[in-house]
């Protein structure tokens, strides 16, 4: 109804001819970037030449960081991001002693729509164990700022626009040397050694009978860096195109990238497409195995959809979850296979324009062409 009457009150206002007082400017807000994904590393050249992690340690203390972000409906580009480390319990966010403010982050590629920024964080040697394993777990998490100069998104609770990860700090290991005495009095002597990384238990000194030879004993306990034992996903979807017409296939890009445990892990992925009222008209479900990265083209047979707006929603579940994967794309059904009805708000506002231009044009043309006198002739008497 409120498309039909801004075609109408344009055609109204064109009708008016020049005897019309027309308002010219439209004002339209500029929008906020988004954020788009947040990835951290173990090693990072670029966006091609990298290793995937999300387990740290203070022998491995370097975090890489990757956002990547966009500005779609914008009429200023990209200019920063920056990121800011927090503590974060799988409900509350909280302050990390170490970074009080956010910092900043340096454009890798792209352009003013869309683009990657990265970072590297190096964590404090002594920094305390966020294993994810804890009850509740806890973890390190990295959230993004990103600003166009005009307007700024800082990063939500959700999966995507964060990024989580583990981080073993330095613990103690104890070294007992055994006494010489005849009497047996010799207790022994503790000392103390710090080594990053790795969890050592620590061990009470223990009294050696008497007469017992001089010796040294060191307890040793490796246990090797952990790593989550639970997958993490993110998924992304693209459509090939947002407008289909002529009963084409809606095809969309889907990926599926698990940042937790390693190994494959079966993703039970929902496909639901909905009208502009949020009514369910299709829906199906399959499963979909993830080692690392999984992209594939998803097909949906549309031919019964009568043409409109349309919503196509990406779900993703899998056992152990503990955060929302989610991915909405808007898409229109036009068989006429021209760009007419239905149109985009965007469209929407470039027709209203181009009318309002071509009316107020052809108004000022007619009022400037010379106009000519045609002379009266007489009654005949």
């Amino acid at each position: 109804m409120a498309r039909t009457t801004l075609l109408l009150t344009i055609l109204l206002i064109l009708a008016t001819g020049a005897n019309a007082t027309v308002q010219t400017s439209v004002s339209v807000a500029n929008a906020a970037p988004t954020i788009d994904r947040v990835s951290t590393y173990s090693n990072y050249t670029n966006s091609t030449s990298n290793t995937p992690a999300t387990g740290f340690s203070s022998a491995a203390n370097t975090i890489f960081i990757q956002a990547n972000v966009s500005d779609l409906n914008s009429y200023v580009n990209i200019q920063s991001a920056q990121y800011l480390i927090l503590l974060y319990d799988n409900t509350t966010e909280s302050t990390f002693s170490t970074m009080a403010a956010y910092a900043n982050m340096t454009f890798e590629q792209g352009s003013g729509i869309h683009a990657v920024y990265t970072a590297n964080h190096t964590l404090p040697t002594g920094t305390y164990s966020r294993l994810g394993t804890e009850t509740p777990p806890l973890y390190f998490r990295i959230k993004i700022n990103v600003s166009d100069g005009t307007d700024a998104t800082t990063s939500n609770t959700n999966a995507s626009q964060n990024a989580d990860f583990t981080f073993i700090g330095e613990t103690q290991q104890t070294t007992t040397t055994g006494g010489s005495s005849s009497s047996g009095s010799d207790a022994g002597t503790t000392s103390i050694i710090v080594t990053p990384g790795i969890v050592y238990p620590f061990t009470t000194p223990v009294d050696k009978p008497a007469k017992q030879p001089k010796e040294t004993k060191t307890t040793k306990t490796t246990i090797k860096e952990q790593t989550p034992t639970t997958a993490l996903f993110d998924i992304d979807v693209k459509l090939t195109a947002d407008r289909v017409t002529a009963g084409d296939p809606l095809l969309a890009k889907v990926t599926l990238i698990n940042f937790g445990s390693t190994g494959s892990v079966d993703a039970d992925i929902t496909y639901i497409i909905t009208d502009e009222k949020g009514t369910v008209l299709r829906q199906e479900r399959e499963t979909v195995p993830v080692e690392a990265q999984n992209e594939y083209l998803k097909s949906f047979d549309i031919s019964s959809l009568p043409d409109g707006t349309y919503k196509l929603i990406v779900d993703l579940s899998y056992q152990g979850q503990v955060s929302p994967a989610k991915s909405e794309k808007t898409f229109i059904i036009d068989r006429s296979g021209k760009k007419g009805f239905p149109l985009t708000l965007t469209e929407e506002i470039m027709l209203a324009g181009t009318l309002i231009t071509i009316g107020l044009g052809a108004t000022l043309l007619i009022k400037t062409l010379p106009r000519k006198k045609i002379p009266l002739k007489p009654d005949k008497k």
